[in-house]
């Protein structure tokens, strides 16, 4: 994608993917276009304030997990999670994780 940056990169196929169906602007609003690959399968959106969404996609059922994370002094720790997102569902619920000042959940 134009205008993003991909750190740690693996063979992206899988990251790209989910990439596309959050959405370019989606992307842009919630890490300003930064992206960082933790493995095939798992990647990060820097947001703000310590806090950063993971993305991992579960091969076996081919759906996601959204995470929100604060990161401080190297450590995670978790601040809410979707589990077995679909496609369809990725970016608005990306959106939603990276909002921290709003509790996550359905």
């Amino acid at each position: 994608m134009v205008g993003m940056t991909t750190t740690n990169t693996f063979n992206n196929t899988y990251i790209k993917t989910a990439l596309d169906q959050i959405g370019r602007w989606n992307v842009m609003a919630i890490s300003g276009g930064r992206v960082t690959a933790i493995s095939e399968t798992i990647f990060h959106l820097p947001v703000a304030r310590g806090y950063l969404v993971e993305i991992e996609l579960n091969q076996a059922q081919d759906l996601y997990n959204v995470r929100r994370y604060f990161k401080r002094s190297g450590k995670l720790t978790l601040k809410g999670e979707y589990k077995m997102v679909h496609c369809d569902e990725l970016g608005e619920l990306a959106y939603r994780a990276s909002c921290y000042s709003e509790p996550m959940g359905l």
